[in-house]
């Protein structure tokens, strides 16, 4: 596979900060209102002067301003529909993996970082899954939709042959052992890693993302705490620690080194060392 196109390490904060922005549920519902109302604005202007000016410029302007007050209400309606597809597709990754596998297969990575019960204090690394729509948003950044779907795909493939086939189960520790799934994972994981070259850019980024895209907070899973918990710089360590660790043995070992070259490429798997490098020190000094 050809290395991937990986973020200039040049750009500053504010062209990643448009980047990410651009994409997001709240910038594009935004967008999407702007356009209804212009469109409809525009129409009315046009067969105002079709018909020679029966409705009034005056009329017509008092209509845009009226329907521009209006863009604030659809903007909440199409941002509440785009956050709705993400609560689904979070709550479908654990409920109803078999859809999507590959994205249990790549939070299994970090869901030990999740409270386990309600014992468990969100906070010293202990995160909350609130924060999964904003990972999701940011794995299709970052991978593309269209990469996306080919793992999912792959996965489905492995996820179906794993699945006993007289009674339909599947224990879902024999596709966290499965070398064919570990790979996929694997070669996502290192096209993730190449968009952490800039580090501290990334993580104001990432941060940032999953902040404004939060699930709704789950108190009998989670504790009361859960309803005012934000992602942290420190949480985000902890979590690329944890995201990457297969990935940093990997990159240790010779054989690991081959498969990601085989992958990526031999110019993409030294860099992609050197990136690994600075990001175990990144850690390092965090938990210092």
């Amino acid at each position: 596979m050809a290395e991937p196109s990986q973020p200039s390490a040049q750009a500053d904060s504010a062209e990643i900060a448009q980047e990410a922005g651009a994409a997001t549920p709240a910038t594009q519902s935004r967008a999407l209102a702007e356009t209804v109302v212009a469109s409809l604005v525009e129409r009315l202007l046009a067969e105002a002067r079709r018909k020679g000016g029966t409705l009034s410029l005056d009329d017509l302007h008092a209509l845009a301003r009226e329907l521009q007050g209006k863009t604030e209400t659809l903007q909440a309606i199409f941002q509440e529909s785009f956050e709705a597809y993400v609560r689904a597709r979070e709550h479908g990754t654990w409920e109803q993996s078999r859809e999507f596998p590959f994205d249990r297969l790549i939070v299994r990575k970090f869901a030990h970082l999740f409270p386990q019960d309600q014992a468990t204090k969100l906070g010293g690394g202990i995160i909350s899954r609130r924060m999964l729509p904003g990972f999701f948003i940011a794995l299709g950044m970052m991978l593309g939709e269209e990469v996306v779907q080919s793992y999912q795909e792959r996965c489905r493939r492995i996820i179906e042959r794993l699945t006993d086939p007289e009674t339909d189960e599947l224990d879902w520790y024999w596709a966290y052992d499965d070398d064919e799934a570990n790979a996929v994972v694997l070669e996502a994981l290192a096209a993730m890693a190449f968009y952490f070259d800039s580090l501290e850019k990334r993580v104001g980024w990432f941060v940032e993302l999953v902040n404004d895209h939060l699930a709704p907070a789950d108190l009998k899973r989670e504790g009361d705490d859960a309803a005012t918990w934000m992602f942290t710089h420190h949480d985000f360590m902890r979590f690329l620690k944890a995201l990457f660790r297969d990935l940093r043995e990997a990159m240790e070992t010779e054989i690991g080194r081959l498969r990601i070259t085989r992958m990526h490429g031999a110019e993409a798997c030294a860099k992609l060392a050197d990136i690994m490098a600075r990001i175990e020190a990144a850690i390092e000094r965090e938990d210092a």
